[in-house]
């Protein structure tokens, strides 16, 4: 008998694009994980520091929740039930919030004439134009990085903020300076009017 050649089996490629492609997104999401990760910090600080150097006096003891439900009221009246649901937060919450609103005489409170039982809120009359130039400084570092990012890019950073503030925060009682529903609002409105 004679010995037949073993058969060689031909190796299959190895799958390396797929591999090299799939190490590549990987690399490129630590590296971008790491930017991010660098970057917060730093834009948290300098969020920060905007808010105290052009916080005016009257809203000296004020912070986000504050400036959230202010920038909600500017819209127009609003009673305190929506406006506790518009910015995620209880209704204790939400009186809290405005107690120290009504206090500093930024808002102005009024019975709802269609039902007495509930308590319609607006801005202040006397302070209206103070927090209209007021929100408009809080929102004009951010407006002004949207103002660069095209419908697409904008959409998709809202997007990710979003879900980002969900991952971090599940829990949470709209605690951040703006909504993001509040910015995806202002995105429709030029910078002048706000």
């Amino acid at each position: 008998m004679s010995q037949q050649p073993a058969e060689v089996t031909p190796k299959s490629p190895e799958p390396v694009a797929a591999d090299r492609s799939v190490e590549l997104a990987a690399s490129d999401r630590s590296s971008d994980l790491l930017e991010l990760m660098q970057l917060f910090p730093r834009t948290i600080l300098g969020m920060s520091r905007h808010v105290e150097q052009i916080k005016p006096e009257f809203a000296r003891g004020l912070g986000p929740r504050h400036s959230a439900a202010l920038h909600r009221i500017s819209f127009g009246p609003i009673t305190v039930g929506t406006l506790a649901k518009r910015l995620d937060i209880t209704l204790s919450t939400a009186s809290g919030v405005l107690a120290d609103l009504d206090r500093a005489g930024i808002i102005a409170r009024a019975a709802d004439p269609a039902d007495r039982r509930r308590t319609i809120v607006d801005i202040h009359p006397d302070r209206r134009d103070d927090v209209t130039r007021w929100l408009a400084a809080l929102s004009r570092p951010l407006n002004s990085v949207l103002d660069q990012l095209t419908d697409d890019e904008r959409a998709a950073f809202v997007k990710a903020m979003e879900l980002y503030a969900e991952v971090v925060s599940p829990q949470a009682e709209g605690g951040g300076a703006v909504p993001m529903d509040c910015v995806a609002q202002s995105l429709n409105r030029p910078l002048s009017e706000q």
